[in-house]
């Protein structure tokens, strides 16, 4: 019932919010994609073996009234089918490379009109 309350006050319907925390009176929404396991690009089959962890945090706009950091937990994955071990990040994206793309989660965080 709460990942459901969540989703639908921040419409992050794939990620997992994991912490909301107010720092220097910004809204701070650390978040990673709700999925275990991600499908190999290269050969299909799905993995859940991690390699690597690494942070990304994406400003957005005003949520509530206080401007808003996504703190985006991403995984990197390693497939393990023999012949196979290639290394892909998690699906999901909530930024292009070296872009900020505001627009896409500017929805999400507004307040919507009653």
């Amino acid at each position: 019932m709460e990942d459901e309350a969540t989703r639908a006050v921040t419409g992050l319907v794939e990620y997992r919010l994991l912490d909301a925390v107010e720092v220097d009176g910004v809204l701070e929404l650390t978040v990673e994609v709700g999925r275990d396991e991600a499908a190999c690009p290269r050969c299909g089959v799905f993995s859940r073996r991690v390699k690597q962890r690494s942070v990304q945090r994406v400003r957005d706009g005003l949520s509530f009234e206080r401007p808003t950091m996504l703190v985006w937990r991403k995984r990197r994955f390693r497939c393990d089918t023999p012949g196979c071990q290639a290394t892909f990040a998690d699906g999901l994206r909530l930024t292009s490379p070296r872009r900020v793309h505001r627009e896409m989660t500017q929805g999400w965080l507004s307040p919507r009109p009653r």
